[in-house]
């Protein structure tokens, strides 16, 4: 890195102001939400809300077996629709979807699924690519029965 950027970097960061713990601790989590163009098959329109870091990561660890090791095969089958689960909302904000209707999103066309999932996806901040990586690595460790 040159001089000269190194001086550019600095004035443009003494211009911002940088965070604080009180500016980042301390204060209500708020969430983010998002209604999205109608489904393509099912012509509805939704809304979708972003996830706390906690309930990401309890998403990712679904997938899990409860041993700890391995990877429940019937829960990566699913972790698509378990992903639009957590994100979608009713216009209060609250997710209503079951787990009966979970499974139910199986028989969907993929069509709505496959554009759920992609806007809940980006919406929450996650890599497709990463849930992708975990179904492929699973597929080298032997799942529990």
């Amino acid at each position: 890195m040159s001089e000269e950027t190194t001086k550019t970097d600095t004035a443009a960061v003494a211009s911002t102001a940088i965070a604080g713990p009180g500016d980042l601790f301390g204060k209500q989590a708020v969430r983010r939400f998002k209604i999205l163009d109608p489904l393509p098959v099912k012509g509805v329109v939704c809304r979708i809300r972003s996830l706390t870091e906690r309930e990401v990561s309890d998403y990712q660890t679904q997938v899990v077996s409860s041993s700890g090791s391995g990877m429940r095969k019937d829960k990566l089958r699913s972790a698509s629709r378990r992903l639009i689960s957590k994100c979608l909302v009713d216009q209060a904000g609250q997710p209503f979807v079951s787990g009966k209707q979970i499974a139910e999103m199986a028989e969907w066309d993929y069509a709505d699924v496959g554009f759920l999932y992609e806007e809940c996806a980006k919406h929450v901040g996650l890599n497709t690519d990463d849930i992708e990586s975990l179904v492929k690595n699973s597929e080298e460790t032997h799942a529990e029965d």
